[in-house]
């Protein structure tokens, strides 16, 4: 589920340029939200998320990290 989490919020950071923080919530109670700060983010990945945005880059990149 932790990889789900990070997977979606790196795909919208690198998505969408002005996305400053990602809250993600699933539907179960049982589940709790999970923020995520771009600035934080950043710091964990060899690259800068406009270098992802190429599909190659993203799928062997990312995939490999998470």
């Amino acid at each position: 589920m932790e990889k789900t989490y990070l997977y979606n919020a790196l795909a919208l950071f690198i998505l969408v340029d002005n996305v400053e923080q990602v809250t993600l919530k699933m539907i179960s109670k049982d589940e709790p939200s999970v923020t995520f700060k771009r600035q934080k983010l950043e710091k964990i990945m060899p690259h800068t998320f406009k270098d992802y945005k190429s599909p190659q880059r993203f799928g062997k990149k990312i995939l490999s990290r998470v």
